[in-house]
């Protein structure tokens, strides 16, 4: 189960920049799917790893809903935005440097929920105290 959709991608860093992002030939108009997949699919393995030595459970799953979180799913939008700019190859500083922020923002975010300093709502790993434990 993949974290985000193109459309999530989309509306964040733009329909038209997911289209060029993904189109590594310069040969059609159309966004390459294939291409946003293993953007995806590079974007969640980069949360999954940040966060396995976490107190959550891999997949990110809500607790009640069983779908990702909000917040999984936005991170994992904008990273997987990230690696599509970054697969192009585009020398485009000013976006460039939004791209890395982005990052940035997404890794500062997981480091904070890997440590307990933000709460996710998801389903917790099986070696996580839910309670407080008397010593």
């Amino acid at each position: 189960m993949a974290y985000c959709t193109q459309t999530d991608i989309e509306l964040i860093h733009g329909q038209r920049n997911v289209i060029t992002w993904s189109n590594l030939d310069n040969n059609v108009e159309a966004a390459v799917t294939s291409v946003i997949d293993n953007a995806i699919a590079r974007a969640d393995a980069f949360i999954d790893d940040e966060l396995r030595s976490g107190p959550y459970a891999i997949p990110l799953v809500d607790k009640l809903t069983g779908i990702t979180p909000l917040t999984i799913k936005f991170i994992s939008a904008e990273l997987a935005g990230y690696f599509l700019f970054l697969n192009r190859g585009l020398r485009d500083s000013d976006v460039g440097e939004r791209m890395m922020q982005h990052k940035k923002e997404a890794e500062s975010y997981l480091n904070m929920c890997r440590s307990g300093q933000r709460q996710l709502n998801a389903v917790r790993s099986d070696n996580t105290p839910t309670a407080p434990s008397i010593a």
